[in-house]
């Protein structure tokens, strides 16, 4: 007859504190089948965040300068300058705060950049779409109306992004205000203004102050998102941008009867003086 086979013995008791004599009353085997149980659970381990590097496709210098700088407006539109934290912009921005200090030396400086940005960009699009006046004389109006036209609608987008922080940057930072001014804000005045010279020889117009009348657009802009934000107003961005350039050429063009001026003579600017003090 066969004999039957007897169960294969478990050795992992013999394993545990081998130097101390088993007794095997109730207490002692209720201990080990504890500990037993304990030894066969797996360990659950708390999976480790994904990077923020990990979770987002690899960006060039630039391209994250200008996450950083997109991520720390809507930072300081919701706190302002003094309630915002590196921290919290570094988390906007999916980067870590050292990776954000390669970029910027200060949180001041990241603010700068943060207004002057998109003010920056629409004068680089209007020096590439209009900084060459056109081959032929405008004698229509055409051409400088649709020139126009792109650099208002570019203006209001940048205002709509930066107006309140550029007055915060102006009005809220007295010691650094005239600096970051005559810095950020004067070089773009002066790129648009040299466009709007160099086109003057392509249209029919009135003798009028360039320096003037492009002063007078970047407030004209800035000011109509600001009261639009306060009052929550929603204006139609090409409707609006169409009205404002409809005034400045029609206000500028020549009167009608007095002819095509093939040349028109350019204003300059007077050389402002600065206040006396005394």
């Amino acid at each position: 007859m066969e004999q039957s086979k007897r169960p294969a013995r478990d050795t992992r008791l013999e394993s545990i504190e081998p130097s101390i004599p088993l007794v095997w009353d109730y207490g002692v085997f209720a201990y080990y089948r504890r500990r037993l149980a304990a030894m066969s659970k797996p360990l659950h381990r708390r999976a480790a965040p994904p990077s923020p590097s990990s979770t987002q496709s690899r960006l060039t210098a630039d391209e994250r300068r200008l996450q950083i700088i997109e991520s720390a407006r809507q930072v300081f539109q919701r706190t302002g300058l003094a309630g915002a934290r590196t921290r919290d912009i570094a988390a906007a921005a999916g980067v870590n705060e050292s990776l954000l200090y390669r970029h910027f030396r200060s949180k001041e400086e990241l603010f700068e950049a943060a207004v002057a940005a998109p003010l920056e960009e629409a004068v680089g699009k209007l020096v590439e779409l209009s900084g060459t006046p056109p081959v032929e004389f405008d004698s229509t109006g055409d051409l400088m109306y649709e020139r126009t036209y792109r650099f208002v609608l570019d203006l209001m987008s940048a205002m709509d992004e930066i107006g309140p922080l550029l007055g915060i940057m102006l009005f809220g930072q007295a010691d650094h205000a005239a600096e970051y001014f005559q810095e950020r804000i004067e070089p773009s005045l002066q790129q648009i203004r040299k466009v709007v010279d160099a086109n003057m020889v392509a249209w029919s117009h009135r003798e009028f102050d360039s320096d003037l009348t492009v002063r007078l657009t970047l407030g004209m802009t800035w000011f109509l998102s600001i009261s639009d934000k306060l009052s929550g107003q929603r204006r139609d961005p090409s409707a609006t941008a169409s009205s404002i350039t409809k005034m400045l050429l029609e206000g500028l063009a020549s009167p009608q009867g007095s002819g095509t001026a093939t040349r028109p003579r350019v204003r300059k600017s007077a050389p402002r003086k600065r206040p006396d003090n005394r």
